[in-house]
């Protein structure tokens, strides 16, 4: 049987992550399975339950945020000033069979910026408050799904569909391919 291995890592991530002492922009990635990091299976969630995943821009454009909560979501704007971007795609809410729990991790730097992880080693580094699991993403592709991308940029992360035009983009835009996070549906 085969092991699928996915590579998280850039040189800010690293660097974010405490994981760069000094010398050139050089990173050492967590390579992560997308099975040793499935969350308990919880028969009563059904595979179908899913709810849109929202982007938003934090206040200075300092980084962006993600929810499925729509209160949550309505707070980020009235409260703190975040700025929806776009409804990324749809993630599972609760645990589903063979599905992969992405976490929303809030960085400690000074400016507002969040990332979204399946790393065990991002996780808990210290860099980072671990808001907790986000949604769920399932480990194996499914009809119409595509994988959900992670792209960081000095201290700011993004999460998009692996589609070629986002892919380009985002390398034309400055932005490191952090790697998969599990499949979705756009």
């Amino acid at each position: 049987m085969s092991v699928r291995r996915f590579l998280f890592g850039s040189a800010a991530a690293a660097m974010a992550a405490g994981l760069l002492l000094a010398g050139p922009a050089t990173a050492t990635a967590d390579s992560v399975t997308l099975a040793s990091v499935s969350t308990p299976v919880h028969p009563s969630a059904p595979a179908s339950d899913v709810v849109p995943l929202q982007e938003f821009q934090t206040p200075g454009s300092a980084g962006y945020f993600y929810t499925l909560n729509p209160g949550e979501a309505a707070t980020a704007v009235s409260k703190h000033k975040f700025t929806k971007q776009a409804s990324v795609g749809k993630l599972h809410p609760s645990a589903v069979p063979g599905g992969v729990a992405i976490h929303r991790l809030r960085s400690k730097a000074a400016a507002p910026s969040y990332m979204l992880s399946i790393s065990p080693g991002e996780i808990s580094s210290g860099n980072f408050v671990d808001e907790g699991v986000l949604g769920y993403a399932d480990g194996t592709q499914k009809p119409g799904q595509v994988q959900l991308m992670r792209f960081s940029n000095h201290g700011k992360w993004r999460a998009l569909s692996n589609v070629p035009a986002n892919i380009t983009n985002m390398k034309a835009a400055g932005w490191t391919v952090d790697g998969p996070l599990g499949w979705y549906q756009p």
